[in-house]
């Protein structure tokens, strides 16, 4: 789309150069009067448009917070609080969006300025045609053509950002997908290690947790895992240990993959 926008202006000042030089010289300082409002539009739009997506994902994070944790939200009366925060960012949404429609009105509004190119072509067209004998299907075939170019220009002002974004992100991925890895699984060459055969052993381990610094999950416990060996960690405890019994196991695979 940018580069159609860019051709068309381009092209219109090549036709307007070609059929009527004059017109087209006087025409080319006010394409800026097209130009300049279309990006500054643009660009306000953008950034609202980022905003208001910002507030609407921060008032779309807050319902789904207190949805998923309603129990929560409910045993501490915290319905008011979280209908007022999620008030407060719908309303900054709607403060946005009305300055996104006050930006919108006026981009709309700036079309105007093409009439009043137009009425300057068209006067300058008659002087052409009265004094020069410039045929007046010449003048108005060039005025449009300009007009249309410089609104093409304009509209393809507002790409710009998004073909940056889109270009930076390229060289990113490009980075990546060439990017050659410390450790290449596809080579072979370097070194290669004799495979390792070892055992496993526990030697008169102490161990609790930080928090529960009372309650000894380990005392001086030792085991030997031979290598290429499976063996099952099996207590018989009472019903009401069964839980110390689950983190005395995990406590042992936890410090195996530590050390390990």
């Amino acid at each position: 789309m940018f580069v159609t926008k860019v051709s068309m202006f381009i092209s219109s000042y090549v036709i307007a150069f070609v059929l009527l030089w004059k017109l087209a010289i006087v025409a080319l300082p006010l394409a800026m009067l097209v130009i300049v409002p279309s990006w500054l539009c643009g660009r306000s739009l953008m950034g609202l448009s980022r905003k208001i997506r910002s507030e609407y994902n921060r008032a779309g994070t807050i319902a789904e917070q207190a949805i998923s944790s309603i129990r929560i939200v409910y045993a501490f009366v915290g319905e008011k609080t979280t209908v007022a925060e999620y008030s407060k960012a719908l309303n900054v949404s709607a403060k946005l969006g009305l300055r996104q429609g006050l930006v919108k009105g006026l981009a709309i509004g700036s079309n105007g300025i093409v009439f009043a190119i137009w009425a300057f072509l068209s006067y300058c067209s008659i002087k052409l045609v009265m004094y020069d004998g410039v045929r007046g299907g010449t003048v108005y075939a060039i005025g449009s053509s300009i007009i249309f170019g410089c609104r093409a220009l304009g509209d393809s002002l507002n790409n710009i950002k998004d073909i940056a974004d889109a270009y930076a992100a390229s060289n990113r991925i490009t980075k990546m997908i060439k990017r050659i890895p410390t450790i290449d699984s596809e080579k072979m060459d370097g070194i290669i290690f004799e495979p390792v055969s070892s055992a496993i052993e526990f030697k008169l381990v102490n161990f609790s947790y930080p928090s529960r610094p009372d309650s000894v999950v380990l005392n001086n416990f030792s085991l030997t895992i031979p290598a290429g060996k499976t063996i099952a960690l099996v207590e018989l405890v009472a019903q009401e240990n069964r839980q110390f019994c689950h983190y005395y196991r995990g406590s042992m695979i936890h410090l195996r993959e530590k050390f390990y």
